[in-house]
């Protein structure tokens, strides 16, 4: 009896021992904005979707440290939704959920992976990003990725490897509405 105790109250220490040691999950705040320029006049309307494909959830993970920390940010597709809807109309699209002219933004790709030693720190962040358009019987697809590199002295700050996702996921956006291709395939 008085082993089983004895099991019971060191099972329960080194529990709280070890939940004591790891590192609590931080959330990453992400909020990308398109403030970018007309490129296209799109005068029609068209309903547009963002759907999360990331393999790896995480949006900033910093490597080759123990514990590994994981900043996972469960609103991307919604704060990507929002860039994405404010890019169109930018460029002059009307939002409708009857439109005949369906797009869809797969996220495959959206994270920053961070590696540190003492004296600096790196940043590497990547998007990809696929659009897949229905209009009738026709379809159009096609990726777009991007990537940025982030150098600096000491630790790294979340508050900036944040602003380098946000800027990243602006200039994937971009690149998407200035796309020629895309947009005579939306005109035709």
């Amino acid at each position: 009896m008085t082993f089983s105790w004895f099991r019971v109250i060191t099972l329960t220490l080194s529990c709280a021992l070890l939940s004591a040691c790891s590192s609590p999950l931080r959330h990453a705040i992400l909020a990308p904005s398109y403030s970018g320029a007309q490129f296209q006049h799109l005068p029609f309307a068209m309903q547009l979707q963002v759907n999360d494909h990331r393999i790896s959830k995480f949006a900033i993970k910093v490597v080759d440290q123990e514990p590994q920390i994981y900043l996972p940010d469960a609103n991307v597709p919604i704060q990507v939704q929002q860039a994405f809807n404010s890019a169109w109309q930018a460029q002059g699209i009307t939002l409708s959920n009857d439109a005949h002219i369906a797009m869809t933004l797969n996220i495959k790709m959206l994270n920053a992976r961070i590696t540190e030693t003492y004296s600096q720190h790196q940043s590497i962040a990547k998007t990809e990003f696929e659009v897949v358009v229905r209009k009738g019987k026709k379809t159009f697809s096609k990726v777009y990725s991007g990537s940025a590199e982030l150098n600096g002295p000491l630790r790294h700050e979340q508050a900036k490897i944040e602003n380098q996702l946000n800027h990243l996921i602006e200039q994937t956006l971009t690149r998407i509405v200035s796309d020629s291709e895309l947009a005579n395939f939306l005109k035709e």
